[in-house]
């Protein structure tokens, strides 16, 4: 079987990632040709990613503005690709911000030949700006696959969406050996005996820094030793450019220092993935998305068999944590210090 991936690729995002995984995944079974018709490089002026799996692409569209002039008119590139290769099945990794154009989405749909499957990584409920949106995907695909119960029930009840075409398959995420803490702190300059909170993944508004900064101060007092990590850089798509730096400045006025705050402030590289993970004693995350959907930051942080606490946000509700108040710094801190002074509820949310 022949398979074409409609992705980003090589580039700093989690689609990047998830397709990497689903294709090394495929790789096993040697019947399986993987191709991926990428999104071009420059779209956002992101840095260039080491692959994660070997396999061929090539660069032919763009999230803004998927049609292409060619010489004998107007044509998608994309469509264009996909046509000429003629592969069993092509599929489309979905996030609302690759596909902004509805006619483009049809465009690819209609024309592309044999089986077409999508995979929404982001279901909203039912808005009737968004139903001709939604019709296109029902309507032009053959299977629909959804990663969460939530996302599943949405698309039968709001959207509508047939069951037959409908697959509801999880998230998931590669499992990662945890490397010697001890070690790992060494090599990322962490003091052994600091504890350490782990935030990652993409920083933006979404992720709740300003929050995480609050809580921080409230521990601070019981905890002089305590470290919140951060390892990720900015959204591409987060505008506010100050979003850190008035952060910061609020981390000073409450008394935090750079011995309490690190943001790494880059893409965290698949080598160093594991040295972060090693190194916290409990993941933060502190979610504010409010979007059906399942983060796969979050998954693979389960790999690292620690303590995680989290908003009670919905793009968390299959992660196993110490859920509380979405919004509720004072009850943040509180679980943050009960994680640390019992054992038992460490253990407890650790496996």
């Amino acid at each position: 079987m022949n398979i074409g991936f409609i992705s980003t690729w090589e580039v700093p995002c989690g689609i990047f990632t998830y397709t990497s995984f689903l294709i090394k995944g495929l790789i096993t079974n040697n019947q399986v040709d993987n191709f991926v018709y990428a999104e071009y490089k420059d779209v956002l002026k992101q840095e260039i990613v080491p692959e994660i799996v070997k396999v061929p692409y090539k660069e032919c569209w763009r999230r803004n503005g998927i049609i292409t002039k060619f010489e004998n008119g107007y044509k998608a590139e994309l469509v264009d690709n996909i046509i000429k290769d003629n592969r069993d099945c092509h599929h489309i990794q979905h996030q609302f911000g690759l596909f902004p154009n509805e006619q483009d989405l049809k465009f690819i749909l209609t024309n592309a030949p044999n089986k077409k499957i999508i995979t929404l990584h982001d279901v909203i409920p039912f808005d009737s700006r968004m139903e001709k949106y939604f019709n296109i995907i029902i309507d032009n695909s053959d299977k629909i696959i959804v990663h969460t119960k939530p996302c599943y029930d949405l698309m039968v009840k709001d959207w509508k969406c047939s069951t037959n075409k409908l697959e509801l398959i999880t998230h998931g995420t590669e499992i990662i050996d945890i490397p010697d803490k001890r070690q790992s702190r060494i090599e990322l300059d962490i003091p052994q005996h600091t504890i350490v909170l782990l935030s990652w993944g993409f920083l933006w508004e979404s992720k709740s820094l300003e929050h995480l900064i609050e809580v921080m101060a409230i521990l601070k007092k019981k905890n002089p030793n305590i470290m919140l990590i951060h390892a990720g850089g900015m959204h591409p798509l987060f505008s506010d450019v100050g979003y850190i730096r008035k952060s910061l400045i609020r981390a000073i006025r409450l008394g935090l220092n750079p011995n309490n705050i690190r943001i790494v402030g880059r893409y965290i590289s698949e080598e160093e993935i594991p040295k972060y993970f090693a190194s916290a004693d409990i993941g933060v995350l502190a979610y504010r998305r409010g979007s059906l959907s399942a983060s796969g930051a979050a998954h693979r942080l389960c790999s690292a068999k620690i303590p995680i606490i989290a908003y009670d946000d919905r793009c968390l509700e299959e992660i196993p944590a110490m859920k509380v108040e979405q919004g509720n710094t004072l009850s943040l801190a509180n679980g943050i210090e009960r994680i640390l002074s019992d054992i038992n509820i460490s253990n407890q949310i650790s496996n």
